[in-house]
């Protein structure tokens, strides 16, 4: 049920409306990073009570379809009246537009996280901020704008999607949110399609295609202090021919697209014409920059733009529909093939619209783009931005620090490698670091194959070569990642790669239909019930024959296939043909050595802005040969040293070399290290029975990274032996470890591969990774025997989180699995067996031998007992389906909750029947005549033929209501009135709806006071009429009306008028005559001279009125009245014949009139004394 809660301005609940308390409507408008037109509107009945809480500046809080809370304010009301009643529109704005009205003067931001920057711009008001997902650092600033300015500045520069709420303790607002979310929606490969949930769908093009652009970059200082014109790119030659995208000659200062131009051109005189329009930057201060940047902001807009919209069925509130739901950002597919250009394209949901009373019915979906004309055309807001932000910089003769010291070099495509953890992924790529122009890495994530990445699409921008996306379980996700250098040029976008998140036990894993049809086949050949007993043992054995049978049967393809795997892995760690490259080096190198030689080398590269330092020395003293070389390497990006030292001693034929390399950088710190060598052993062979020389190489490598990201580190270690008789490798073994540590958790892992011969290979690792949320452990182990064609795989995982523990071991194909939650354990295995006593309480066992046992609170399907006895037993709680006693004997028995078709009541002579959910059905011809009767703890219903409840008889408190009360309730079973006497001692009538009350003679209704009030309201200060016996002076008891508080109530409103009156005195402060033009016509001017002969006609008398003596006291009014005779009087001030009144509005007109005729005489006069008095004086 939707409702509307009402808060005042300070935050104060005042009220929550339903439909029940007048709510007709409630259209709530989302759009994607946007505030919409009209964001919120709802109508209500304005003769509601609660209708008085719709007052400008309150505030509404509604939960949308996604069981958000969120917070608008009433800005606008209309009142309407219609023939059906009367309504009260609201419009309202979203509560964070309050951040119009908060300036940030004076923020800049170099090389920050948008988090920073979010939280910069909701200082000092009463909404805070939180940005779920790593963007990188930007820069950029806020110069007088507004908050919400800001906070659209953040999503432009950062990226990442908008998202408020709010939380409330129920009677006050107690926190305002503003969300940046990777994205709003999800990409599941949601299908939109006419005749299955499309009502009606809307295509709407937009087409101002640009073929060229002019472009114009920054403004320049000039040697004398000036500044130069905005610079262009007309000193730039483009060739194709030389690779650039476009030919542009020198001195044009536009680029075109020849290819847009065919397409679009406009012909004149058999040539085509460009569509030209300008674009600027002024952040570009080189003339090539400016044309790349010119001419991909060309490619940006060539797209003719496309908005659909949809009336949707929104099904995903129907039962096993879940999959069905329509969010705010979802990417789908809309197809419709009615049209003559069919509609098939995969975009966005943009916009969503609903009614929050009939969500699913109303549904206006709103996907591709949002329409616009020329958005990149934003010359004006640039430059006014680019002045604020500049401003302190000219004035100061300073220079800004960016990012064209680093050189503008397109990276490298990312190589990306995933790997499937509990709820999460662990994604890495290739990393180069001495690529210092490298600025970050972008990661985007689908949960469709074959996606194309989009903004949408984005989960991290950041620096670093390794991210962890945490998603679900039993998720598959597919990955792409590109770099970007310091002046936003992206990379392409990796190859596609996969993984699937682990898989949670459920219900159906457990307790499944297959699982009770193998428990049954493992129990065929027991012995049921025969001697009372059950030979366990037999079972064990069969079971575990049938277990055996069931286990994963490997082909020889995927024998083979395992092999090379695990072989490939082991090759890449092997590294012999490096060391033996190395020895014959040293060997050449240092031929002609004899002691030590050593070799200095520093070197400045000015156009790297770069200083470097190489030492060397090469050795040849004691039987051995020796290289070492160190380099230190520093920019103004980074600092890099390395060190290797390469050593053969002659003696012993080993080899060995150790290398290393420290990079600090402002993000963090890197680090390497590696060690390599080589040695012959020699061994006596046992069946050769003489010696055997075998080569040993061994391989270890370090390396440690410590960024802003986090720590990032990997030990391996390999060793390798040659049989130098046969040249073959007849043992590897390589062991890597691997720890990686963010905010967000902690990720280890432990591999070891290891070939004994050329025939056995095995594979183990671990892993344990620990986030907030869980901690999740996993074991492999892969054995695979090439000679005797045998492959062996098994895995056991443990995961823990604070309200669930899943723990699963896999071999071949079988599974076993336990998942523990506070409200139940489920156990899943071929075979489960359970040694010791056993007590099974409020079980539901499917099929299953019972030898010896108690059996409490079952719930027993098909059972079938030929002959029984239940001695001093009880039955309690039971449901059996289909039960046939041919003979029982019950001595001394309970049956409780039992269920009987036919039943002869004469058979029961004494005791008591508990009524308690007893239904009694009164059955008419067909169903549309059945009704039943039930008595339960609340009273005794009555249901029609629908099976909806329409008369209640509460015999206590039913829902906080009195005692003793009659309910009834419409075909929707919503209470709609109640008779009955309460707590109070009064007798109560109520109606929820509108109340008819028929009768075709006298109606009498008599109390001592009546209250009519046309409103629930329970506060103490609360209005209403009152009609009670009011005495007289002469104690005669007369009817009176009045208001319950003073000065209070109407007779008729605006707009409901009363038509007529008649009152024999009444006494009033304020005499209000209706008089606006508006409600007037025929207006015309007045012939004063005419009205004032009418007045003239008048004729006053005083008089008594004949019934004066029938009042209270007479003797009060021995008063003579002042008056006109209306059969004496003049037809201008009379009313009606019937009525024989006297117009007394008209009355005061006249003598009006007649005042005014005479001011104007008098004034006339007064001129004319004068005149004479001034004639008298000049003689």
């Amino acid at each position: 049920m939707a409702e509307l809660y009402i808060f005042s301005p300070k935050d104060e609940l005042l009220t929550a409306i339903t439909k029940e308390k007048g709510l007709i409507s409630a259209t709530l408008r989302e759009e994607l990073n946007k505030v919409p037109d009209q964001p919120f509107t709802f109508t209500v009945l304005a003769d509601e009570a609660d209708a008085r809480y719709i007052m400008e500046e309150n505030q509404v809080v509604v939960k949308d379809k996604e069981n958000e809370l969120r917070l608008f304010a009433i800005k606008e009301i209309e009142d309407v009246r219609m023939e059906e009643g009367t309504e009260t529109t609201a419009i309202c704005e979203p509560a964070y537009m309050e951040l119009k009205e908060h300036i940030v003067t004076d923020k800049r931001f170099n090389d920050q996280t948008a988090d920073v920057a979010l939280k910069a711009a909701l200082e000092g008001t009463r909404w805070t901020g939180s940005v779920g997902i790593e963007l990188g650092k930007r820069s950029t600033n806020f110069y007088y704008v507004t908050a919400i300015d800001a906070v659209w500045d953040i999503l432009n520069v950062w990226g990442g999607e908008f998202r408020d709420a709010v939380t409330f303790d129920g009677n006050r607002i107690t926190s305002r949110k503003i969300y940046i979310v990777p994205r709003r929606g999800v990409d599941n490969g949601k299908r939109l399609e006419v005749d299955y949930n499309i009502e009606e769908i809307e295509r709407r093009v937009l087409s101002y295609p640009v073929t060229s652009l002019y472009g114009r970059g920054a403004s320049l200082e000039t040697e004398g202090g000036g500044d130069t014109r905005y610079i262009d790119f007309a000193g730039v030659e483009w060739k194709k021919s030389k690779g650039d995208p476009t030919d542009k000659p020198k001195g044009q200062r536009w680029v075109g697209d020849p290819t847009l131009l065919q397409k679009y051109g406009r012909n004149h005189n058999g040539k085509l014409l460009h569509r030209a329009a300008i674009w600027q930057d002024g952040d570009i201060e080189d003339a090539k920059e400016l044309l790349k940047a010119t001419w991909e902001q060309l490619q940006a807009t060539k797209q003719v733009e496309v908005n659909y919209l949809l009336s949707v069925h929104l099904l995903e509130s129907l039962a096993g529909y879940d999959h069905e739901r329509v969010s705010l950002g979802d990417t789908a597919r809309v197809i419709d093939r009615n049209f003559s250009r069919p509609i098939e394209v995969q975009t966005r949901v943009i916009a969503l619209e609903y009614d929050l009373l009939d969500i699913d019915n109303t549904a206006i979906v709103e996907m591709g783009q949002f329409l616009s004309l020329h958005s990149f055309d934003d010359r004006l807001d640039k430059i006014a931005n680019e002045i604020d932000s500049k401003r302190r910089l000219w004035d100061t003769k300073d220079g800004a620090i960016d990012a064209s010291k680093y050189p503008n070099i397109i990276p490298d495509v990312p190589i990306v490698t995933t790997e499937g953890l509990f709820a999460a992924i662990k994604i890495d790529w290739d990393y180069d670091y001495l690529a210092t122009y490298v600025a970050g890495y972008e990661v985007y994530i689908s949960e469709v194959k074959g996606f194309i990445p989009s903004p949408e699409t984005l989960v991290w921008r950041g620096y670093g070569n390794s991210y962890s996306y945490h998603g679900e379980v039993n998720k598959q996700y597919y990955v792409r990642v590109r770099a970007f250098n310091y002046h936003d040029r992206y990379s392409d976008f990796s190859d596609e790669s996969t993984a699937l998140t682990q898989r949670i036990i459920s219900r159906e894993i457990l307790f499944g239909k297959e699982h009770a049809e193998t428990l049954q086949k493992l129990s065929k050949t027991a012995k049921l019930l025969a001697d009372e007993t059950i030979d366990f043992d037999t079972i064990t054995k069969d079971a575990r024959e049938k277990i055996n049978e069931q286990a994963r049967q490997y082909t020889d393809e995927e024998i083979h296939g395992k092999a090379k795997e695990i072989e490939a892995k082991l090759s890449e760690t092997i590294g012999v043909e490096v060391l033996e490259k190395a020895e014959e080096k040293l060997k050449q190198e240092l031929a002609g050595v004899d002691g030590k030689v050593t070799t200095v080398k520093n070197e400045i590269d000015k156009e790297k802005d770069r200083v470097s330092q190489a030492i060397e020395q090469l050795s040849n003293v004691d039987e051995s040969l020796s290289r070492t070389t160190t380099t230190l390497t520093q920019h103004a990006e980074a600092i890099e040293a390395r060190a290797k030292k390469e050593e053969l001693n002659k003696v012993t034929g080993e080899v060995s070399s150790v290398k290393s390399q420290v990079k600090v950088v402002a993000e963090g710190l890197k680090t390497k290290a590696e060690a390599t060598n080589v040695y012959t052993k020699k061994e006596t062979d046992n069946k050769l029975g003489s010696h055997v020389e075998k080569t040993i190489y061994e391989k270890r490598q370090t390396t440690l990274d410590a960024t802003i990201a986090g720590i990032h580190g990997v030990v391996n270690k390999t060793t390798t032996v040659v049989d130098d008789l046969t040249g073959e490798v007849s043992k590897v073994k390589s062991n890597v470890s691997t720890l990686e540590q963010t905010a967000k958790g902690i990720h280890t892992k432990v591999d070891q591969v290891k070939k004994e011969n050329t025939e056995a290979i095995k594979a183990v690792q671990s892993t344990l990774d620990q986030t907030a949320n869980a901690i999740a452990l996993r074991a492999t182990k892969t054995e695979v025997n090439t000679l005797t064609n045998r492959l062996s795989q098994a895995e056991s995982q443990l995961t823990v989180q604070a309200n669930e523990i899943a723990a699963k071991v896999e071999k071949d194909g079988l599974i076993s699995a336990i998942n523990m939650q506070p409200e139940r354990i489920r156990i899943k295995s071929e075979l489960i067996e359970i040694d010791g006593k056993t007590l099974i309480r409020e079980g539901a066992i499917g099929k299953a031998a019972i030898g010896k046992g108690e059996i409490t609170d079952a719930h027993i399907e098909n059972v079938i007992i030929k002959t029984g006895q239940i001695r001093d037993g009880a039955i309690t709680n039971a449901k059996i389906g289909r039960l046939a006693v041919d003979t029982a004997n019950i001595a001394n028995g309970a049956i409780t909750d039992l269920q009987v078709s036919n039943i002869n009541a004469s058979k029961i002579t004494s005791g008591y029947i508990d009524a308690a959910n007893i239904a009694i059905m009164a059955m008419g011809s067909n169903s549309s005549t059945r009704q039943v009767l039930k008595m339960d703890k609340e009273g005794l219903h009555s249901y029609d033929s629908n099976g909806k409840l329409r008369i209640l008889l509460a015999v206590k408190n039913y829902k906080g209501g009195s005692p003793a009360v009659l309910r009834f309730f419409d075909e929707k079973e919503r209470n709609m009135g109640y008779i009955g006497a309460n707590a109070e001692e009064t007798f109560s009538i109520y109606s929820a709806g509108a109340s008819h009350f028929l009768t075709d003679r006298i109606a009498s209704h008599h109390a001592d006071k009546f209250h009519f009030s046309v409103h629930r309201d329970k506060s103490k200060n609360k209005k209403f009429w009152v009609m009670y016996s009011h005495k007289s002076s002469s104690g005669d008891l007369n009817p009176s009306l009045y208001p319950s508080q003073h000065a209070y109530g109407y007779l008729g409103v605006s707009g409901e008028w009363i038509w007529g009156s008649y009152i024999v005195h009444m006494n009033y402060k304020n005499l209000h005559k209706d008089s606006s033009r508006d409600k007037k016509e025929n207006i015309q001017g007045v012939d004063i001279d005419y009205y004032s002969s009418v007045f003239d006609q008048l004729n006053f008398v005083t008089y008594h009125y004949k019934n004066d003596a029938e009042e209270e006291n007479p003797a009060t009014f021995v008063r003579k009245n002042l008056g006109l005779i209306y059969e004496e009087s003049p037809k201008e001030i009379k009313i009606s014949d019937e009525n024989k009144g006297i117009a007394m509005d008209d009355l005061t007109a006249l003598i009006g009139i007649k005042v005014q005729q005479q001011n104007a005489k008098i004034k006339m006069l007064q001129e004319e004394l004068i005149e004479l008095k001034r004639s008298v004086r000049n003689g």
